[in-house]
């Protein structure tokens, strides 16, 4: 059939039947390939929804925003007398897949020029299938929630094809289901609202040019269904603050305890610079995703609708494009799956641009092949795209797993900030290990104090809040200590493993529903939760041979959150050692009871169930605890935090943050003639690229240690003494204070435009150690090396090598500390520096000794050639200046340079002398 203009037809062309079928193959292709790759999910009570039904039944508050569907769906279930509802995501997925392929296909019906036959339509549509599918990998799998996102966004698609059902058919139901379908998908999602102005200028423009007043009955039938549609929002608004068309600030009572931990916890990805928050970096993202042939094919769609001036298909287009990035460039909370409304209507514009080529593919093909040849050519040309997409999808998972990341991995990154480089995780997890902090003991007060969102409640909306947490709190317990089987795990940061591990599961014999997993088998990325039920956990462990081997480090986890608790305790070979509480705990263990012993039995026994391993370890040998903070996969450090850090601990798997200042305890314990250290595993966080600079300080036991951060994302190790161990054990706080301001000054700032990151850093570990404290023979300090956290103590750079050899930079004034014996005859002090100077800067350092300088005419330089050009320094150090108590501070100071001004470097550090190795001789 020719194109006649009003009708907007397509010519049939050679078998076009025999070519509608690709689409469905291709649908069939995605099945098939999602199945291969352990895709599909499959739920049982989604995101809570017979929770959610039951509780309204039950008469309870509405504390959710969009419950109609989830309460339908209960009531259905509920009349078919079924307790659960088992879910699964793939036909949600293919509908999306075939309401894309509609849309293209009757864009280019109702856009078409002449020329442009059946089957090269059908081909374009397919084509627009395959792009949607390698460009959405990761929306595809992040469509947790089989009805939220699907459904909505398909409800879109529906509206649209409605209103182009409207131009050719002229029928009144389809306006009034253009209207209905898309009030249905913004009581799903309220953000779907913005395609209605699109529409309208859609229906506008086509009026203006056709002065056929069918279009203004089209906009007013559109706007009853779109009335019609809202119903349930209207409802969901009503029940849930009492106000039915604008929800107002009461309706984000209940609500505001999810907000305000997204709004005002600042962990990477969940925060305003999770994603764009100008327009320019929106339309960067887009850009970036269709590349630059995908912004040439709309720049062709949109002046090939000027010039055909047949511009009401791209007006619809670029309007929703346009509308929909400027809200979600100013929205405060962004993910991928949100933006896929503006990828609907700016796949089409890619389509439309493609036009021309495939025009111009039907004219050859018609002029110059016989029929049957064109068949056949259009039939190889079909597959040998879906085998181009179909392997592009395989080797993107076989081949290319860092770039593209695509479907189901235990290590999937978000791909919308490479940079932060943080674990994929669901919105769910994230919700509730947030409010682990309120199960941790946390109140209202404390949340105040630490939110200015909710410092600024009124006493009605702050009682409403603590309410609301304290009844999310008792739901998480029930529902994600005892509701899951399974649960999903991260190969790289299992946080769900941590929570189950970490909170006591009795029995899963009550659980209302039967199954709850992600994939579809336990390969590694799934992990099985295993009620608690022992009472009894013995262990045999080898006791060590050197180091403090009456010191035991043991965690049961949380214990006491079970009521039927009355008592835990520990024993060594059946004798009573002393009593367990929640968390990592130090105990110290009479060394009578460990003589002679290679072996000893560790029993944990109570009166309720136990986990089935709990963490347990001796503290042995020089470098004898090595642990990491938050949730380390075996153990939480979280009751050595102080309150800064243990909020933030449960968010960072692998580390807790701080802002300005925190407080982290670490047990000393030596022998009576040793020192022990603690050293701290730390990545920075901060903007170097505006010139911002960070220092943190430890303090312990009365000493102060200064370190400068790495760079940004640039992890280290820093250390300070704690003082004599004396053969005893004691917890020592470690102050820990930043350069950065206070977290709400920070959050103030960037709201102000003053600064564009949060800073903070991440504390990830501790280690400890225990060095003799007095030295009486020749004392060699390897610079950079693995031991030299006994000496070093404040003002250097982190480790690193220099051609091999292990050094360290000093910042303008480094300090190490020596631990001398007293000498009748005092020390010679030897510093080796790698002779590496800018110009014109001293090239001899100052050196104090516990505060009194050395004179400069004291201390000999000698420039060795042969050695690399190294440069040596060396001074007596009297007896009267050797501290004999304690450790004698050691101070090199010098003028700083920084390689950035002299050479152009992106090294921007101050840096000092490159040190390698400190020698101490007795005179």
């Amino acid at each position: 059939m020719q194109n006649d203009g009003s009708s907007g037809g397509m010519r049939r062309g050679w078998g076009v039947r025999a070519y509608t079928f690709w689409p469905l193959a291709l649908g069939v292709i995605v099945a098939l390939y999602l199945l291969a790759e352990h895709y599909v999910k499959a739920y049982s009570d989604p995101i809570g929804f017979l929770h959610k039904a039951e509780a309204l039944w039950a008469g309870a508050p509405v504390t959710e925003r969009a419950f109609v569907y989830p309460a339908l769906l209960g009531a259905g279930l509920k009349a078919l007398g079924f307790s659960y509802v088992f879910l699964f995501n793939l036909p949600f997925v293919l509908l999306l897949l075939f309401l894309v392929w509609r849309v293209l296909l009757r864009t280019l019906e109702l856009d078409a020029a002449k020329g442009l036959d059946k089957a090269a339509g059908d081909f374009l549509a397919f084509v627009g299938v395959a792009l949607f599918v390698v460009l959405h990998h990761e929306l595809l799998l992040e469509l947790v929630n089989p009805f939220r996102e699907p459904l909505s966004f398909a409800l879109v698609l529906i509206s649209v094809l409605s209103a182009l059902r409207y131009e050719k058919k002229r029928s009144w139901l389809s306006a009034l289901l253009c209207g209905l379908w898309l009030g249905l998908a913004t009581s799903v999602r309220e953000t779907c609202i913005l395609v209605a102005p699109p529409i309208a200028l859609y229906a506008g423009i086509n009026w203006w040019r056709t002065r056929d007043r069918a279009w203004g009955h089209f906009l007013l039938l559109a706007a009853v269904g779109g009335v019609l549609g809202l119903a349930p929002f209207f409802l969901q608004n009503y029940m849930h603050s009492g106000q039915a068309i604008v929800p107002g600030y009461a309706a984000n009572r209940v609500q505001l305890a999810t907000d305000t931990q997204r709004w005002d916890i600042p962990v990477p990805g969940m925060s305003m610079d999770h994603f764009a928050s100008t327009g320019t970096k929106t339309m960067r993202h887009f850009l970036a995703k269709y590349t630059g042939l995908g912004v040439i094919l709309v720049l062709i769609a949109v002046l090939r609708g000027g010039i055909r001036k047949d511009i009401k298909i791209v007006m619809l287009l670029v309007s929703a494009v346009l509308l929909n990035t400027l809200f979600y460039s100013c929205y405060w909370y962004m993910k991928e799956r949100y933006l896929l409304v503006i990828d609907l209507f700016l796949l089409p514009l890619v389509i439309l641009g493609i036009v021309p080529l495939a025009q111009l593919l039907s004219f050859t093909s018609r002029r110059w092949m016989a029929p049957r040849i064109t068949r056949w050519f259009v039939g190889g040309a079909y597959a040998l795209v879906m085998a181009f997409v179909v392997g592009v999808l395989f080797l993107a998972q076989r081949r290319a797993p860092d770039r593209l990341q695509v479907w189901h991995s235990g290590t999937l990154r978000q791909e919308m900030c490479p940079h932060l480089q943080e674990p994929y995780s669901f919105v769910g997890k994230r919700h509730h290990c947030m409010m682990l902090a309120w199960l941790l003991g946390g109140t209202y007060d404390d949340m105040g104090r630490r939110f200015e969102r909710i410092a600024r409640l009124s006493p009605d909306d702050a009682a409403t809040l603590s309410i609301h947490l304290a009844s999310s709190s008792a739901s998480i317990l029930e529902k994600w200590d005892k509701g899951n089987v399974y649960t999903y795990e991260q190969t790289a940061a299992p946080l769900l493993k941590n929570w189950f591990d970490f909170a006591p599961i009795f029995s899963c014999d009550d659980l209302s529903v039967p199954l709850d997993h992600y994939g579809n088998r336990m390969n590694g990325v799934l992990y099985q939760v295993k009620p608690w039920s022992d009472t009894n956990i013995a262990r045999t462990m080898e006791v060590p041979a050197d180091g403090l081997k009456n010191v035991l480090a043991i965690d049961p986890r949380r214990i006491w959150d079970s009521p039927e608790r009355s008592f835990c305790s520990v024993h060594l070979d059946g004798e009573y050692i002393g009593d367990l509480t929640n968390g990592l705990q130090f105990i110290h263990i009479s060394g009578e009871l460990l003589r002679d012993r290679e072996t000893v039995s560790v029993s944990v026994r109570s009166d309720a169930p136990l986990p089935s391993s709990p963490y347990m370890q001796w503290l042995a040998g020089t470098q004898y605890f090595d642990h990491g903070l938050g949730a380390s996969g075996e153990s939480w450090y979280y009751p050595h935090l102080s309150e800064s850090l243990v909020d933030a601990a449960p968010l960072k798997t692998d580390g807790c943050l701080l802002f300005s200042s925190g407080t982290v305890s670490v047990p000393r314990c030596g022998g009576q003639s040793e020192e022990a250290f603690a050293e701290l595993l730390i990545e920075a966080f901060y903007d170097r690229t505006e010139g911002e600079t960070g220092a943190l300080e430890l303090e312990a036991s009365g000493k102060v240690c200064t370190y400068p951060l790495p760079g940004r994302r640039q992890r280290s190790w820093v250390n300070v003494p704690l003082g004599q161990a004396r053969g005893v054990l004691q917890m020592v706080p470690v102050a820990l204070r930043t350069s950065f301001p206070s977290y709400r000054e920070q959050k103030r700032a960037k709201r102000l435009g003053h600064r564009r990151d949060i800073a903070f850093v991440k504390v990830c570990a501790v280690r400890l150690s225990a060095y003799p404290v007095s030295q009486s023979e020749t004392l060699e300090i390897d610079v950079g090396a693995e031991n030299d956290v006994a000496y070093v103590a404040g003002g250097f750079h982190p480790r690193e090598k220099h051609n091999s050899t292990t050094v360290r930079w000093t910042t303008g004034r480094a300090q190490v500390q020596l631990p001398l014996a007293e000498s009748a005859e005092g020390y010679s002090v030897r510093i080796e520096s790698m002779g590496l100077r800018a110009p014109g800067i001293a090239t001899v350092p100052s050196v104090e000794v516990d505060g009194r300088a050395i004179e400069p005419g004291a201390i000999d330089h000698v420039h060795d050639a042969s050695r690399g050009g190294r440069s040596i320094f060396s001074f007596d150090l009297v007896p009267e200046w050797v501290n004999t108590e304690g450790r004698t501070a050691v101070t090199i100071s010098g003028d700083t340079w920084s390689p950035s001004e002299v050479s152009g470097s992106p090294d921007r550090r101050e840096l000092g002398f490159l040190l390698d190795r400190i020698v101490i001789t007795p005179k």
